[in-house]
């Protein structure tokens, strides 16, 4: 990957993005979590950091099948229990 390249369209995007938007796009991209500016071309370092392949990606898997098991089991307590019912009932009074 070619950092410098990349890096120009970046700056040319993020210029055009702060022009429309009126103020300084820098930060403000999903990327920008993985930038580390003291870095040459740290934008287009960090899109590759974002997009590289997670190497906890199995344990990733593992974690959002556990949240959906916790979920489907708290969905099925719920609807085992009764829910209350208010009615609340209004008398608007007019004066003639």
């Amino acid at each position: 990957m070619n950092y410098r390249v990349e890096q120009e369209k970046f700056d040319k995007v993020k210029w055009y993005d702060s022009i429309l938007v009126g103020y300084d796009r820098c930060g403000s991209y999903d990327f920008c979590a993985e930038c580390d500016k003291t870095q040459s071309d740290p934008c287009a370092r960090a899109m590759q950091k974002f997009n590289a392949p997670n190497n906890n990606a199995a344990e990733n898997e593992n974690n959002v099948a556990e949240n959906e098991n916790n979920v489907q089991e708290d969905n099925t307590q719920a609807a085992q229990k009764p829910a209350k019912k208010r009615i609340r009932i209004g008398i608007i009074r007019f004066r003639v």
